[in-house]
């Protein structure tokens, strides 16, 4: 099949005219005590309507919320997500309390289902946590844990990966010491490392919810305006960014809205010097008309690797998926954009010398029939043009914020991308850790986005077994470490060629240059000066054209190590040389110790992850201070 006849089609196909906006998705997850002297019975019913009212306070704020911001958010109701342990007691309060509200429910498993099973006493308990596990919408069973069996371990996993997916931590704690490892309040510990909200719900004496903040509790339902303070504390984590503009004049929900306001456009023929630049200097194919189509390929390939059960249904292709292959090709039409601009400044620069001097030339005025007035005029509307140009390209960029908008851009799309990495095995929060110091900090609207994304994905409907490990890892392997390493190994060698070249073909005017005036002086020491100024064909000719390359090489010269110097390409190619060293050893890990359990799989996969976020901040610290020039 012909791919350029069917690339319009299949981008229609799949892709939105702008930007996708999230649906508002709110998570709130659980840790608990279990009954007995840390939950006792008499407080159950008190702790059930506690839990009932926040459970409905929390859908009423995220309501208002999505009318608040309808510009941010997609149409469709929100979704409000409980998850759940299904563990007695305190678990099973909030998934019920949950589901009777109409809150989607996803449950997270320490162990396979069958062994979890075993820690319930009765028939009747064993009997009624299948009946919620029926009722979800996804249930993680993490079969995997580690070779000696140990529970606590087992606990704490299961903990952990539920924070990865809540937005607030609802805690039913007695307020007592720590239980051992994964234990309510070594959860709670962790949910505040990580900025996590809590809302703590006593477990053992009839109060008030607060938000556990340790030393300064809060309350939240207890007062007059207790509603609205637990409509904040829901505010503050689903809201777009708000931060003062900084000190180019925007504020990050400025940028959002400009994000989500922006639309596809057809590139001008212009825009691709850069890229015909790149394809003189190294060979390399300017990139195809068909990109869309290739990288939805690239998605399939890496989708039909994973286990079927590690897509989250269709949640990898319809949120990660289309919000990638958007900001992707966002992305690459902003960085030709800016990367065409300040190469066709600095050559339009060049060319306005050459343009300029040629009046010089002895034989220029003889085509305006000896009318010098006329040459000149011509030469300096040529030059005034060129420097019209420039200084229209810079203009308009910099009003477009063409540099910045292709940062933030690429960043959101290659966070997206990298979210792929972790999401098959339910670990997919742990993303932002990297990408917060990779991007402009927690606030930035890039993050928000990213977020929100995430938020639209379910855990894996899955059993977490050895194979499923294996297969989500291969796959891993296969189209993510495999591609990046190659990519890398090009890019290195494509960038380090165009340095060179570049570096080389600046030296060679320059020395050009510098021969002319040596030549000059031969003529000179050889006729003497009365004769060469006496003699026409030096005086006039040969002059005019030694002068005129004297001034017009080192021009170009200078274009070019502008050029050179604005695209950094021997730093970036550095930078690809230490990403693929990291990878390949990635890539040698998983080869030679493939990992089996759970904890081992997603410290590989992190790994992964962490390395591409890495390479991620390099390259925008690399350009971040490399804004679009006007030549001088």
């Amino acid at each position: 099949m012909n791919m350029a006849v069917t690339a319009d089609s299949t981008r229609e196909a799949v892709e939105p005219a702008g930007p996708p906006r999230p649906r508002l998705v709110l998570r709130l997850g659980v840790t608990a005590h279990r009954p007995g002297s840390s939950l006792p019975a008499s407080e159950l019913d008190r702790i059930r309507a506690q839990v009932a009212e926040l459970v409905d306070r929390a859908a009423k704020a995220a309501r208002s919320i999505q009318q608040q911001y309808q510009f941010a958010y997609s149409a469709e109701p929100p979704l409000l997500v409980a998850l759940s342990a299904l563990a007695e007691g305190g678990d099973r309060i909030f998934a019920e309390e949950a589901l009777r509200a109409g809150w989607q429910l996803d449950v997270v498993l320490p162990f396979a289902r069958e062994v979890y099973e075993r820690d319930f006493s009765t028939p009747e308990s064993r009997d009624r946590f299948g009946e919620l596990a029926v009722r979800a919408r996804a249930v993680f069973e993490i079969d995997s844990i580690c070779p000696d069996d140990d529970r606590s371990v087992a606990y704490e996993t299961a903990g952990l990966v539920m924070l990865d997916h809540v937005d607030v931590v609802l805690a039913i704690w007695d307020g007592g010491a720590s239980g051992g490892r994964g234990g309510t309040r070594e959860i709670m510990d962790e949910a505040l490392r990580r900025n996590l909200p809590i809302i703590w719900i006593s477990s053992a004496v009839d109060r008030q919810p607060v938000r556990w903040k340790q030393r300064e509790p809060v309350p939240v339902f207890a007062g007059s305006k207790a509603s609205d303070d637990f409509a904040a504390l829901i505010m503050d984590t689903l809201r777009p960014p708000e931060s003062a503009a900084d000190e180019s004049g925007q504020s990050e929900l400025a940028r959002l809205k400009r994000f989500l306001s922006e639309e596809e456009r057809h590139p001008a023929p212009w825009t691709w010097a850069h890229d015909l630049l790149l394809r003189l200097l190294t060979g390399k194919p300017a990139a195809a008309p068909g990109r869309v189509v290739e990288r939805q390929n690239e998605w399939s390939e890496f989708l039909d690797g994973l286990p079927p059960k590690a897509r989250l249904g269709n949640a990898m292709e319809e949120v990660l998926r289309k919000r990638f292959l958007w900001a992707d090709r966002k992305a690459t039409e902003l960085g030709r954009l800016y990367r065409s601009a300040y190469v066709l400044s600095f050559l339009f620069a060049a060319l306005a010398v050459f343009v300029g001097l040629l009046t010089i030339l002895d034989g220029w005025a003889a085509l305006f029939g000896d009318n010098i007035a006329v040459a000149k005029t011509v030469c300096a509307g040529a030059e005034l043009f060129f420097i019209a140009l420039i200084i229209s390209i810079t203009v308009a960029g910099r009003r477009g914020r063409w540099h910045e908008r292709f940062l933030d851009v690429r960043g959101l799309a290659e966070m997206l991308r990298h979210a792929r990495v972790l999401a098959p095995v339910g670990r997919v929060g742990r993303i932002f850790s990297g990408h917060a110091a990779a991007g402009r900090g927690g606030d930035s609207w890039t993050l928000w986005y990213a977020r929100a994304a995430i938020r639209e994905l379910p855990l894996p409907n899955a059993r977490v077994d050895t194979a499923f490990i294996r297969d989500s890892i291969t796959a891993v392997v296969r189209h993510e470490l495999a591609g990046q390493i190659a990519y890398h190994h090009e890019n290195h060698k494509s960038l380090e060629k165009a340095h060179h070249r570049l570096d080389r073909a600046g030296e060679v005017l320059f020395y050009t240059a510098i021969f002319m005036c040596l030549l000059w002086f031969s003529i000179v020491a050889v006729y003497g000066f009365q004769t060469a100024d006496h003699t026409h064909w030096i005086s006039h000719t040969l002059k005019s054209i030694l002068t005129f390359l004297g001034a017009v090489l080192p021009a170009f010269a200078s274009a070019l190590a502008g050029i050179r110097g604005q695209g950094d390409f021997r730093a970036s190619a550095q930078q690809s040389v230490a990403t693929e060293k990291e990878l390949r050893g990635l890539l040698h890990r998983a080869e030679t110790q493939m990992p089996t359990y759970y904890p081992e799989a997603c410290a590989f996969l992190e790994a992964v992850a962490d390395a591409m976020n890495s390479e991620l901040g390099q390259w925008r610290l690399l350009f971040s201070y490399r804004p679009l020039p006007a030549p001088g």
